[in-house]
């Protein structure tokens, strides 16, 4: 089975998918979003932390700020999504893993098995 790791998420990739599942019309042109209040802010899929972990208080977006070219979105721990942010050294990345359609997978109680 081919599986491909392409780095963080762009904003266009996350707004899509949090708007698919949530049912929500989040524009991604906005400077800032704070999803706290929002359904969608108790999945890991999105915020896998609530706080500091491991002194990553935020992972990145693989989208430019359009504001500042040398900055990058970021996904905050507390539930902001933010393009106007200085530069935090201790923020992580967060890969998306694309598999195709057809993949299987099954949940052994701790972690999921992928098969063909």
């Amino acid at each position: 089975m081919e599986q491909w790791l392409t780095g963080g998420p762009t904003k266009e990739q996350f707004w899509a998918s949090f708007n698919a599942v949530y049912g929500t019309d989040i524009s991604d042109d906005r400077d800032y979003t704070n999803l706290s209040s929002y359904e969608g802010y108790s999945n890991t899929l999105y915020f896998p932390h609530k706080e500091k972990w491991n002194n990553t208080i935020a992972y990145w977006l693989a989208s430019v700020n359009p504001k500042v070219d040398n900055q990058l979105m970021l996904v905050f721990s507390g539930g902001l999504v933010d393009d106007n942010v200085a530069n935090y050294t201790s923020s992580g990345i967060r890969p998306l893993v694309c598999l195709p359609s057809n993949a299987k997978a099954d949940w052994n109680g701790t972690a999921w098995e992928l098969s063909n």
